[in-house]
């Protein structure tokens, strides 16, 4: 059962951080793509000087907090958000746990 009062992208738009043309291009875009830009607009901000972030090895941690955190607020049930994962709801509950995430 999915939880229906979550949509991130509806709360991204009225904090005004996103608007409908920005959803839209989004849609015609990759992950990969997605990523590249943010990275690249990363390193303008700090004039290319990147260095020590290890980026390589934390992306995985990244993408997978982002996982729980939307299947945290996405679905009602446990077992809907850890099934949609492909994990065991006790393992999704230590991994909700260990990253210090409300449900």
């Amino acid at each position: 059962m999915e939880n229906k009062s979550y949509n991130l992208i509806d709360q991204l738009i009225e904090a005004k951080k996103i608007d409908e043309n920005f959803v839209h291009m989004m849609d015609g875009l990759s992950l990969e793509e997605i990523i590249g830009i943010k990275l690249e607009t990363t390193a303008k901000l700090v004039k290319g000087k990147m260095y020590g972030l290890k980026i390589y090895f934390t992306l995985p941690v990244i993408v997978r907090e982002a996982c729980l955190r939307y299947t945290c607020r996405k679905f009602k049930i446990k077992n809907n958000a850890a099934g949609f994962l492909g994990i065991t709801v006790a393992r999704y509950n230590k991994l909700l746990k260990r990253r210090g995430i409300q449900d």
